[in-house]
């Protein structure tokens, strides 16, 4: 399987990467290395992709995603954006970092915060949560970098 083909989310191991001395130069920097563990943050169509390794975030093009062949080592949590309209659910991490990881904890999305998904937009981006009294539209590209759990709506 290839890593354009993975989903936001999962958690895979790099068996082999496809490529000239400059792209092995190039991901070999990132920390993109064989039997390396990365996950998957988020993915924009056929445009860039979110991964977090053991050197921190970072974004690749799907061009490059296609030259690297992973094997899938499971679900490594359940994201935001995986979650259905009506659902009630508590965030548990952020996995976001510099300037976004800070504006969303400005508008309240906070560890530990209840949050409930009101709805999807047409085309499923963005999305509407409501924190508190208080509605929020989230695109999904950030909607994958939450960790969340589902909880009882009585517990909310």
């Amino acid at each position: 399987m290839l890593l354009s083909d993975v989903n936001p989310g999962n958690s895979c191991i790099i068996k082999n990467i496809f490529g000239g001395r400059g792209m092995l130069r190039r991901l070999s920097a990132l920390g993109l290395e064989n039997r390396r563990i990365i996950t998957v943050l988020g993915k924009r169509g056929w445009g860039r992709m979110q991964i977090a390794g053991e050197s921190g975030s970072f974004s690749i093009g799907q061009g490059m995603a296609r030259h690297i062949e992973v094997e899938l080592t499971g679900k490594l949590y359940t994201a935001l954006s995986d979650c259905r309209e009506g659902d009630h659910i508590k965030i548990l991490k952020i996995h976001a970092g510099g300037l976004l990881a800070m504006r969303l904890s400005e508008m309240g999305l906070v560890r530990g915060q209840a949050i409930e998904i009101v709805k999807y937009a047409p085309l499923k981006d963005p999305l509407e949560i409501k924190i508190n009294s208080t509605l929020l539209s989230l695109r999904i590209s950030e909607a994958c970098q939450i960790e969340v759990e589902k909880v009882n709506e009585k517990n909310a």
